[in-house]
């Protein structure tokens, strides 16, 4: 089957994929994050100090960490440890970018993600934010991870929408077979 669109159910609610060119586009629910200050038996797994701290998104479980410039976020090496003794939580660390509007990492080792290589949820927190600091609608991102990937990103504030526009990378191969309920 060859569409132009999938849909599908996720915890964000029903999402959508399109083609534009070779890139994906996702449409996800814009979130926001509040202030907030990171628990006293993790706020040492970041060797270096937050310039600001918020909680929430598009997990209520997320610490979001800002810091200052594009090499603290490629060079962090949080205590991954203490990190997973802070079960539910994830953390996203991120700053302004240098060829980027801004840049990311995502870590969650309680749910068994040390890094997450990228991630599109983080953006949908992450766009409004920095849509907002920059004065733009649209935000050139770069998730750090080891592998990395880029994404361009469009905030539309009176829809409180985020498409998140990247390039897919194959990690699975397989075959489904469907039964009707008449064969099954």
């Amino acid at each position: 089957i060859h569409t132009t669109q999938l849909r599908f159910r996720s915890l964000s609610g029903i999402l959508t994929v399109t083609r534009e060119e070779d890139w994906l586009a996702m449409d996800f629910p814009a979130y926001h994050f509040i202030p907030s200050e990171l628990p006293d038996h993790v706020s040492t797994a970041f060797e270096i100090t937050p310039s600001a701290v918020f909680k929430g998104g598009s997990y209520e479980t997320r610490y979001y960490l800002l810091y200052e410039d594009e090499q603290t976020i490629r060079n962090l090496q949080p205590n991954l440890t203490l990190l997973e003794s802070a079960a539910p939580y994830g953390f996203a660390i991120t700053a302004p970018g240098e060829q980027f509007d801004c840049v990311s990492r995502f870590f969650s080792p309680s749910a068994g993600i040390p890094e997450d290589p990228v991630t599109g949820s983080l953006h949908s927190s992450l766009v409004p934010y920095w849509s907002k600091r920059l004065n733009k609608l649209d935000i050139h991102a770069y998730q750090a991870s080891a592998r990395g990937g880029e994404l361009r990103c469009t905030y539309y504030p009176a829809l409180e929408r985020v498409t998140i526009r990247g390039h897919a990378v194959l990690v699975l191969r397989g075959t489904l077979q469907l039964a009707s309920r008449a064969n099954s």
